[in-house]
């Protein structure tokens, strides 16, 4: 999941930068 860093990803919660578009 970490391999995603996408801003697409919303599935990625561990990546610091999907986190930020998880929330």
């Amino acid at each position: 999941m970490v391999e995603r860093r996408t801003p697409n990803s919303k599935v990625v919660g561990s990546s610091p930068i999907s986190n930020v578009e998880a929330i």
